[in-house]
C-alpha cells in the first residue's frame, strides 16, 4: 500500500492535463505514491508494449479493448478491470468501431 498523506490533497490545474497525445491520456490526480489517469483509445489506436515500474489497475469504463501482453492478447469489455504487477510489459489496442475509455490507477 502506498504511503499517502493523512490530509486532503487537492489537484491544481497545472498538475492535471494531457500526458499522452495519441492515444489521449489525461492525468486526473497525482499525490505522493499515487496517480490517476484517464486513457481514451479511438478506433484503430493502440499503445504499444511498454513497462511500468509500479503496479497498475486498469478499468474499462466504456467500449472494448485488447490488452496486449508479451505472449497473449486478452479482449476486455466495460466494466472489466485488470491488475498488472510492476515490470510486466503491456499495451492496448482498439480494433473496434467505437472509442474506449480506461481508468488507470498507479501506485508505489
Amino acid at each position: 500500500m502506498p504511503h499517502l498523506p493523512a490530509i486532503p490533497v487537492y489537484i491544481h490545474p497545472e498538475e492535471a492535463g494531457i500526458i499522452l497525445e495519441k492515444p489521449l491520456g489525461k492525468r486526473l490526480f497525482r499525490a505522493p505514491g499515487l496517480e490517476l489517469v484517464s486513457l481514451r483509445l479511438e478506433p484503430g489506436e493502440s499503445l504499444p508494449l511498454h513497462i511500468n515500474h509500479q503496479p497498475v489497475v486498469f478499468m474499462v469504463q466504456r467500449g472494448r479493448v485488447e490488452l496486449l501482453l508479451e505472449k497473449t492478447t486478452r479482449h476486455m469489455d466495460s466494466p472489466e478491470g485488470v491488475y498488472l504487477p510492476a515490470g510486466l510489459p503491456r499495451g492496448w489496442n482498439n480494433p473496434f468501431g467505437e472509442p474506449a475509455d480506461l481508468m488507470v490507477i498507479k501506485w508505489q
